[in-house]
């Protein structure tokens, strides 16, 4: 399913920038301390007469974005990427849970045919053919056919909450590539100070559209609770069912003498 393969797809990317995501901080400490001439890494022109002090603030405002971008932000009750990975499968179960479904669906199709081919009017005459054609015909044929609808909905339900991501899970992975690049690239970037203040002003938007996409996802995937309460208060009551919402199941009593017909004669069956 092509769903399942663009998912697969973006999460495999994920999954290979997370190590770099989770090392995000301590890049932005190394290059910083590159600029305050930790190890004598940098000597820029227009860092003389600069204070330590303000490069020192604007590290710790980068890292402070990627942290809460990172670990999440108990505040605001946003969540993290961290908190984002844990679920990231969620929506391919979801697309494995509805291939199950579909395969009950199946099932219950199969079953139907077959009792839709289990007329025995033609080898047998009286009040019992009448009881169990009706049976066959009136009660459990619309059982199958509103299990088959069930098993559909359900279906469809899985597939469209799963799909409805696979966008966001596209711009997340594009958002992710950005910063790590941007981080990548930093010192070799500083032409000037307005360098070293955008690279914080990246950082901060950046993060800020990670932290928006994931909370898109998670709304999106919570959705989802929202039908299943719906899917679970059908099943209280199935089309089709007994008033106790049980499977139909013919009346015994109508067939409690299979030795005579309705006149009192013998049932006549014919050779099968």
């Amino acid at each position: 399913m092509a769903t399942q393969d663009s998912l697969d797809g973006y999460i495999n990317k994920i999954y290979g920038m997370e190590a770099k995501i989770y090392s995000a901080v301590s890049d932005i400490d190394r290059d910083f301390a590159g600029l305050m001439g930790g190890g004598g890494v940098l000597s820029l022109p227009f860092l003389d007469g600069i204070g330590e002090g303000w490069l020192r603030s604007k590290r710790d405002e980068a890292k402070s974005t990627v942290n809460k971008m990172v670990n999440g932000d108990p505040q605001d009750n946003s969540p993290g990427f961290k908190q984002f990975v844990e679920g990231i499968k969620l929506p391919v179960t979801l697309i494995d849970l509805a291939a199950k479904w579909r395969l009950i669906e199946q099932d219950v199709i199969d079953a139907r045919n077959l009792e839709r081919e289990a007329g025995l009017g033609a080898y047998w005459e009286g009040g019992g053919e009448t009881n169990y054609e009706n049976m066959r015909t009136n009660q459990q044929d619309p059982a199958y056919a509103a299990m088959v609808a069930f098993c559909e909905k359900v279906a469809v339900e899985l597939e469209t909450v799963a799909q409805s991501v696979v966008q966001f899970y596209s711009t997340l992975n594009d958002q992710i590539y950005k910063l790590l690049e941007a981080i990548k690239n930093f010192l070799s970037n500083i032409f000037s100070l307005k360098f070293v203040q955008g690279f914080v002003d990246l950082v901060d938007d950046t993060c800020g559209a990670i932290v928006t996409t994931i909370s898109a996802i998670v709304s999106a995937l919570a959705s989802f609770k929202i039908s299943s309460n719906h899917l679970q208060s059908m099943t209280a009551a199935q089309d089709g069912f007994s008033s106790l919402n049980k499977w139909p199941v013919p009346e015994t009593n109508v067939f409690a003498d299979f030795s005579a017909d309705d006149d009192g004669s013998p049932y006549r069956w014919s050779s099968l």
